[in-house]
């Protein structure tokens, strides 16, 4: 479950209990109206349900994820021996 909505979440439904309207809880809280609007007619077993399916869900780019790092391992080589041509064309060349 994402901590950080969760607070928020709290933050928001502890404020208006304490009969603060919308758009004093948006200022307070720091997100926007449609937020505030959204969180409070989510009851809480809504809101976990909801936190924990983004967390687990799979991503797109998770069956290329090898492959991408193999390439970035590839590239951060290639820079590498690119930069140490540079540097030896620039300090050996005279």
């Amino acid at each position: 479950m994402n901590e950080k909505k969760m607070s928020i979440y709290h933050e928001i439904h502890r404020l208006h209990r304490l009969g603060f309207n919308k758009s004093q809880i948006e200022r307070k809280v720091g997100v926007n109206q449609d937020t505030v609007r959204k969180y409070l007619e989510k009851d809480f077993e809504e809101m976990t349900e909801g936190t924990y399916i983004l967390q687990n869900r799979t991503k797109k780019m998770d069956p290329y994820a090898d492959i991408i790092l193999e390439w970035l391992k590839e590239l951060r080589y290639f820079y590498y021996f690119q930069n140490q041509l540079i540097f030896q064309d620039i300090y050996f060349s005279v």
